[in-house]
């Protein structure tokens, strides 16, 4: 171990912590140069002060371990700077969205009855015959289960001589709550009549439930619709309605025919029902 550093010597010399060099040193990030085979003390070389620092200051940018390993694997400039552009880009995604989240939030502080500017009213929902497909996913990865099922099933329709008679749609959770790392959802068209299964693509043929909808239109981007579901939140406990069953979204406007966010429209749907009968004093009110 003569002429290497001690791991308590290379975390003076970089400003990384001795538990993340103990951790680079585990999934192969940063290995040291010798290891004690009596002791298990890590020895490294003073070449390795570099690749620390390099390893620190990438950390700071947040730049995924996976791109930092290559940059440090393959040492080459151009590498570098493309791993280094692609992170630019999506720092500057991050950014976008962070501005938009302020944005929202201070909306929320000098509007805080902005909820009862969004229409809501209630409608009759037919069981129509849809074809769906189901899984489980977290929130952030709708996007990429969409845009897999809605093509499948619109295949899946023109296979079997069908017609898509509506906009696409897609229910969320069980009514009681969604957990966003782990919500179950489905996504469904709308179809003029029954079809057969597929079970190997995960088609599943379908009615909508029959049910009363809570309902409200949500003009934009799917990132800002925290505001229309609060709204239909707050209509469903001002009118002491329950919800009965998975949560609701019909794209009448949106990707891949419309680019525009600005120009999408989405309707929020909760089947609802009264809290309780209403009582003979209730029936008789003009």
């Amino acid at each position: 171990m003569r002429n290497l550093l001690s791991i308590g010597t290379l975390s003076n010399a970089s400003h990384l912590s001795v538990k993340a060099l103990r951790r680079y040193h585990e999934i192969g990030l940063l290995v040291p140069a010798a290891v004690d085979a009596r002791t298990g003390y890590r020895g490294y070389s003073v070449s390795q002060i570099t690749e620390a620092r390099i390893i620190r200051r990438l950390r700071e940018l947040d730049v995924p371990l996976d791109d930092i390993a290559r940059i440090l694997r393959e040492g080459d400039p151009a590498t570098t700077a493309a791993v280094l552009g692609e992170h630019r880009a999506r720092m500057k995604l991050r950014l976008e969205e962070t501005e938009r989240i302020v944005s929202d939030l201070q909306r929320l502080v000098d509007e805080p009855t902005d909820l009862h500017r969004v229409l809501v009213h209630e409608r009759w929902q037919r069981a129509e015959p849809i074809v769906r497909i189901d899984t489980r996913t977290s929130w952030d990865d709708l996007a990429e289960f969409f845009a897999v099922a809605y093509p499948r099933l619109a295949a899946h329709v023109a296979r079997h001589g069908g017609r898509v008679v509506g906009p696409s749609g897609a229910s969320y959770g069980s009514g009681q709550g969604i957990d966003l790392d782990d919500v179950a959802v489905s996504a469904w068209l709308a179809v003029d009549g029954p079809l057969p299964a597929d079970p190997a693509a995960g088609v599943v043929p379908d009615r909508l439930p029959e049910t009363r909808l809570a309902v409200a239109l949500h003009v934009g981007a799917f990132a800002d619709m925290t505001a229309t579901y609060g709204a239909v939140g707050a209509w469903v406990a001002e009118h002491d309605r329950v919800v009965t069953g998975p949560l609701q979204e019909l794209y009448l406007a949106g990707p891949p025919e419309v680019t525009d966010p600005d120009a999408w429209r989405t309707e929020v749907g909760w089947p609802v029902a009264p809290a309780a009968d209403p009582t003979p004093d209730e029936r008789n009110r003009p």
